[in-house]
């Protein structure tokens, strides 16, 4: 156990150079906590000491959720264990109290524990090692140090689900600990921003006479209060307050979701939601529509398959062959069974004129995007071209063109219109 906890050290130092250095120039922060850390077990427990890495990432102003792995010792006057722990911790944080910012915590983990010494009155057949989840939960107080530096106090419990961490069982109920965790975060800046000050706390500003004759306290006070509400970390257009309060975006981030707009631009000029990379849920990025030209909230016109936004500039030919017409349900691509009769009749018409090759035109009506009528179209073509060569004609004799709602037969307005538009047209082309 000792190699284990020698391997560990030296993997959480490295851990904590990289959150060091990852957390530099990101949203996430990270940090080293030491523990005082105190047993509650049936046995005669005495405090001892941890220490724990943590990467610690923000999901709005008021939640961050953590990840951290540390190293501990449970002991009591007849035993010592040694413990090594993961956790994903969930914090909730409050409004800044002065400089200090409170909050609360809880979460899920697991424990890994091994005796050092095991004590006289163990449990008859207990194992010296094991493993168990636990549910750590606590306070939360910070301040900051520096621009990107944090002090941070954490006060807890975590329960086990063991009675065995000390390898005694001796009464009903599972084995827990009490802590007390000091800590420091790299990259965190909250808090960081000026702060409103009060006359008595800061020094004033260096004024002309006329200035000062003219201004009351109060006024000097609301000037200073405009300020602060008015900074604009991360020059997106919008306040810090007006991020934190109003958009639930990032201060320190122009581009909270990394669409490639900036937050003030979804907000008051496209209406995209600056918290979603794909507002519409279409497939690409807010950002990659606007420069396309399409429209961010629209998911139909999101990527296409090139050959599906090609329209066919000819002009579809008067229909007099002796090949049926393949109509679909709305928003279908099932071929009922009046349709398989007629591809049936196709089927006998093509093995008679083993020369003749067809063009498979998609249409459809026009409810919905068009871009979405272009790939509806191109897919139910695709369908019919399935079934006949299903029915052992070669694809190499049908080829595929689409119109989408560009060539209608029939008006739009009605239910039987849109039904003589969502067609396939088999057209002999030699």
């Amino acid at each position: 156990m000792t190699h284990r906890v020698k391997t560990w050290s030296h993997g959480a130092a490295a851990s904590l150079a990289i959150l060091f250095f990852a957390t530099a120039s990101t949203a996430a922060s990270g940090g080293l906590r030491t523990a005082r850390v105190h047993s509650i077990t049936e046995l005669a427990d005495k405090p001892s000491i941890g220490v724990r890495a943590f990467l610690r990432g923000a999901l709005n102003p008021h939640w961050q959720l953590e990840f951290n792995t540390g190293y501990s010792q449970l002991s009591g006057r007849q035993y010592t264990t040694n413990a090594i722990s993961s956790e994903s911790r969930l914090f909730y944080f409050t409004n800044s109290v002065s400089t200090w910012t409170t909050g609360l915590y809880g979460g899920i983990g697991i424990l890994g524990y091994r005796l050092a010494t095991s004590p006289p009155q163990r449990t008859l057949g207990a194992k010296a090692t094991g493993w168990s989840p636990i549910v750590p939960m606590g306070i939360h107080l910070s301040r900051p140090l520096g621009p990107s530096l944090r002090l941070e106090v954490l006060a807890g419990y975590t329960y086990t689900f063991s009675d065995e961490t000390n390898r005694a069982a001796l009464e009903k109920g599972n084995d827990a600990f009490w802590s007390l965790e000091l800590g420091l975060i790299f990259g965190d800046k909250r808090g960081s921003h000026a702060r409103v000050s009060s006359p008595q706390s800061s020094p004033n500003p260096p004024s002309s006479p006329q200035t000062t004759q003219n201004t009351s306290p109060a006024q000097a006070q609301n000037s200073i209060a405009t300020e602060a509400v008015s900074q604009d970390s991360d020059g997106d257009g919008l306040s810090d307050d007006q991020e934190k309060l109003v958009h639930f975006t990032n201060p320190v981030m122009a581009d909270s979701d990394g669409d490639g707009l900036n937050d003030r631009e979804e907000i008051e000029i496209y209406g995209t939601h600056p918290n979603r990379l794909d507002s519409d849920n279409g497939g690409l990025r807010d950002g990659d529509e606007i420069l396309r030209g399409s429209n961010p909230l629209d998911p139909g016109d999101d990527f296409l398959p090139a050959q599906i936004l090609e329209e066919d500039p000819e002009p579809v030919a008067e229909l007099v062959y002796e090949l049926p017409v393949i109509y679909f349900p709305v928003g279908n691509l099932t071929l009922v069974a009046e349709a398989r009769e007629n591809l049936d009749r196709a089927v006998t018409y093509m093995r008679m004129r083993p020369q003749t090759h067809i063009e498979l035109r998609g249409h459809s009506d026009s409810m919905g995007s068009r871009a979405v009528n272009l790939q509806l179209a191109r897919r139910r073509a695709e369908a019919v071209k399935a079934y006949l060569v299903e029915k052992g004609i070669e694809a190499e004799r049908m080829r595929v063109r689409t119109y989408g709602e560009s060539k209608p037969v029939a008006s739009n307005a009605t239910q039987e219109g849109r039904l003589q538009n969502r067609r396939v047209e088999l057209v002999p082309i030699r």
